[in-house]
């Protein structure tokens, strides 16, 4: 072979392959949590990613099957309070119970090598828009533990179509919910696939407790 053959196939051969994982957009979802680890993006600053697959959606834009992630930056003021929020909500436990090594077993650091109690829950996720002192908008996301036969699923019916808006964000509200970085994204879900993950028969099933 030519050496411009050559060249061009290790360029190749030695790149990253692409991910569609996205950040939650308004809307109402049910998802599958696939994964959830603590990590630095490039500028070494602390972020926690949740990674979901959507199982029912109400926003034709994330639709069944889409993968969607969910950042939080453990370097603002609010991040651990939102990651605290998301554990309760998502374990459904009181606060006294989230312990130091609790938060250990549930939001593992990306080279631990362990794998989070809440991968393969269930949970319903309430994204909506809310402006910045800076005069953007971010999303907000609520989140609650959806169990088969104990609860009732919302109409998933879709929602009227929105005009686009704004990606300006404030770093004051940057800790709430998902950072408009894509290389954290790209980063993350590069990570997560050099990560084992269980079958769907093994996820969820142990408590951090």
């Amino acid at each position: 072979m030519s050496s411009e053959s050559d060249y061009y196939a290790g360029l190749i051969s030695g790149a990253d392959i692409q991910t569609g994982s996205r950040y939650f957009e308004a809307g109402t979802y049910l998802v599958q949590i696939d994964e959830v680890k603590i990590f630095k993006n490039r500028k070494r600053q602390p972020r926690a990613c949740v990674e979901c697959t959507i199982l029912k959606s109400n926003n034709p834009v994330l639709g069944v099957s889409s993968s969607v992630s969910w950042i939080v930056s453990l370097d603002s003021d609010s991040g651990p309070s939102t990651i605290k929020t998301w554990i309760a909500k998502v374990f459904e436990t009181p606060q006294r119970e989230i312990t130091h090594e609790a938060v250990q077993r549930i939001i593992p650091t990306e080279d631990s090598g362990a794998t989070s109690p809440a991968v393969g829950l269930h949970c319903l996720v309430n994204a909506y828009e809310k402006p910045t002192k800076a005069g953007g908008i971010f999303t907000k996301c609520e989140w609650k533990r959806m169990i088969d036969g104990r609860d009732v699923l919302p109409d998933f019916t879709p929602a009227p179509p929105r005009t686009a808006r704004p990606v300006e964000e404030s770093k004051e509200d940057e800790g709430w919910d998902s950072l408009k970085e894509d290389e954290d994204i790209a980063e993350f879900v590069h990570r997560s696939q050099h990560n084992q993950i269980p079958p769907k028969g093994m996820r969820g099933n142990s408590s951090p407790y």
